[in-house]
């Protein structure tokens, strides 16, 4: 499975602070079945660490999750800042989730090549 990450949550997480260890640790609660919410339509909600901080009062990871294929970092939010998506919100998001599942290697090199997307290293 690939793992990739946005332009922007890469700048988005960086600017917080967050080190693709963390990302890891997301990725493989989630693989394991350990998913805080399921928004439907191949789009999940994480929260992510800080550091050796707990999860609470962390941060939240919209990711859209193609099963066993591939996972992308899409959204980065502060709890602090925002409880929930609105439902504006979770309709956009839903429907950029049902683009990227049906992305094919083609697509993803491009926008690696491009730099929209960046590839997050997942034994």
């Amino acid at each position: 499975m690939r793992v990739f990450k946005t332009k922007r949550f890469s700048r988005d997480a960086r600017k917080a602070g967050l080190t693709d260890k963390e990302l890891r640790k997301a990725v493989d609660r989630l693989v394991a079945g350990s998913i805080d919410a399921d928004l439907g339509a191949h789009l999940v909600k994480q929260r992510i660490s800080q550091g050796s901080g707990g999860r609470a009062g962390s941060y939240r990871a919209i990711i859209v999750h193609k099963i066993k294929d591939r996972i992308v970092f899409v959204h980065l939010f502060a709890k602090s800042s925002k409880a929930n998506l609105s439902d504006d919100e979770l309709d956009i998001y839903r429907d950029l989730a049902h683009v990227l599942v049906g992305l094919d290697v083609t697509h993803i090199t491009a926008l690696l090549s491009a730099g929209e997307w960046v590839e997050v290293e997942h034994g």
